[in-house]
């Protein structure tokens, strides 16, 4: 994955990834489909991410877990997440 190949940009990557699971949080009283587009091809790529972390977690790892996945449950329409 680009993610492996290019360590120097992983921390703009996660970052990223995180704006945009924090804005269809925030959003989701908009469509659904138009807050929702690209997060479920975006899971994907942050399980193969999180399937490389090691323990302990690190605290930016379980801070994107409380404030980012967890929360996500709570979107309109993250039934189309799976």
């Amino acid at each position: 994955t680009l993610y492996s190949k290019f360590v120097q940009h992983r921390v703009g990557m996660r970052k990223s990834i995180r704006y945009r699971f924090l804005h269809a949080i925030s959003n989701q009283h908009q469509k659904p489909a138009k807050n929702i587009n690209g997060i479920a091809e975006i899971l994907e790529v942050y399980g193969s991410i999180a399937s490389g972390f090691v323990t302990p977690v690190k605290t930016e790892h379980r801070e994107m877990f409380l404030n980012c996945l967890i929360p996500l449950h709570s979107v309109t329409g993250s039934e189309y997440f799976h």
